[in-house]
């Protein structure tokens, strides 16, 4: 805004005071801030997983021209390929290693529950019936730490029909209950002659026919994000989303099975007529060979959660991954936060051509600039918006004032300089500038 009319400004200075804020303010006065800004002038580290596998000849040189355009930016800092691929085989070796060790735990549990299960079989035909059904006891919560709901429903079965046995040995009348739970978890079992006698056999029959003529109960499972199949005591019960499916009331061991992820088995028990409604978190595999198919798994299943770690892991802004469905390909950004920055498609099935250009123009765009999608060669895609006409506001004005005013007071200042300088005497000079 302009100063009053009424306001003087007096400089006084003597030659080498004068001479010192020239070099100081004139500058600064004068000249204004016109460099480009830090974040304008910063560089993006950027980690390129290898192509995606199986591509053909064209869709191999189609990869390496994109790559090679965005080399060539010198804004961008491509870490080494050797250096990127490294890192990515010590990471899937130490998660196989994983993998191997958490299943052979697994496997060892289920070890242990056939060890307490032959244990109780072996205090029944001793006739020591609590020291079975103590060593059932300590069998079954194992069970929820198995790998698969086949195996826990399968030991659960083997688990309740032996205690229904050892019960009715003791003349329990709660044995009908133990078969009948044995018989909701596996009602098409058929119990061989030559391990269980006829009246067993003719008892657990009974049960099944009860629970299959009694009350039902239902279960639905949801996946957030994600589909999948649902297991319910190791036989498919249907995809996810599961609505409403039918089932019987007692004990059951559910999990959803989907291509690079794993679910925990959760165990339900059911009453007459309930109805159950369960959400799934699928937690995701160990890496695969090759990796970056893993990681093309995730993104299609729209998981990022392996994301966050594979750029901490590689120290970049950005990660560029690509995949090939045999039909097009498709190349996405990855942030450091694990989340789909953008994404594009280089070579597309419709037109039967590619953009070798696309990728160096995803990493050459700020973030804030992706923010509309238009179709391109038949795919919703993420691309810039044209540059706006630039439209002078109030700020704009006032600010070309300001300059105006300082180039001003520069042009005194300066002049103050000059006549400090001319003069012999020490006295000083005296100048008045007056707006």
């Amino acid at each position: 805004m302009p100063f009053p009319t009424d306001n003087l400004k007096k400089v006084r200075n003597r030659r080498p005071f004068t001479r010192l804020v020239a070099l100081i303010l004139a500058p600064l006065l004068v000249v204004g801030p016109t460099g480009p800004s830090l974040a304008e002038t910063s560089f993006r580290k950027v980690a390129v997983l290898d192509p995606p596998p199986n591509l053909p000849p064209a869709q191999v040189a189609l990869w390496q021209t994109a790559i090679a355009k965005v080399r060539s930016n010198p804004r961008i800092l491509l870490k080494d390929e050797e250096t990127v691929r490294a890192i990515l085989v010590e990471w899937v070796d130490k998660t196989a290693a994983k993998e191997a060790e958490l299943l052979s735990e697994a496997m060892s549990l289920r070890g242990a529950v056939r060890l307490q299960i032959d244990r109780a079989w072996d205090h029944y035909y001793r006739f020591d019936f609590p020291a079975s059904r103590q060593a059932l006891a300590a069998a079954e919560p194992v069970l929820d730490d198995l790998p698969s709901t086949d195996i826990q429903a399968g030991l659960l079965f083997e688990i309740l029909l032996l205690d229904g046995m050892v019960l009715r040995a003791m003349r329990d009348p709660d044995y009908r209950q133990s078969f009948q739970r044995a018989a909701s978890l596996k009602p098409g079992a058929v119990l061989e002659p030559e391990r269980y006698s006829p009246d067993v056999i003719g008892d657990f029959q009974e049960a099944k026919r009860t629970v299959q003529d009694g009350p039902k109960a239902t279960v639905s499972v949801t996946v957030p994000s994600l589909g999948g199949t649902v297991l319910i005591d190791g036989r498919r019960a249907g995809d996810v989303p599961l609505s409403g499916f039918e089932t019987f009331p007692g004990v059951h061991f559910v999990e959803v099975v989907h291509e690079g992820f794993r679910s925990p088995a959760t165990r339900i028990e059911l009453a007459d007529w309930q109805s159950v409604n369960l959400s799934f978190d699928l937690t995701p595999k160990g890496p695969t060979d090759p990796p970056q198919a893993f990681f093309a798994q995730r993104v299609w299943a729209g998981d990022s959660r392996f994301f966050r770690e594979l750029a901490r892991r590689l120290n970049v802004d950005l990660v560029v991954l690509g995949s090939w469905d045999g039909r097009d390909m498709r190349v996405w950004l990855i942030d450091g936060e694990g989340m789909v920055n953008t994404e594009g498609m280089l070579w597309s099935g419709d037109s039967d051509k590619g953009r070798e250009d696309l990728l160096s123009d995803m990493l050459r765009q700020p973030e804030d600039e992706w923010a509309r999608d238009e179709p391109v060669m038949g795919i919703s895609v993420n691309v810039p918006e044209a540059p706006e006409q630039e439209v002078e506001t109030e700020d704009d004005r006032l600010e070309g004032r300001r300059r105006k005013w300082y180039l001003i007071l520069g042009g005194a200042l300066l002049l103050a300089v000059a006549a400090g300088a001319m003069k012999d005497e020490g006295g000083g000079t005296r100048v008045e500038v007056t707006w």
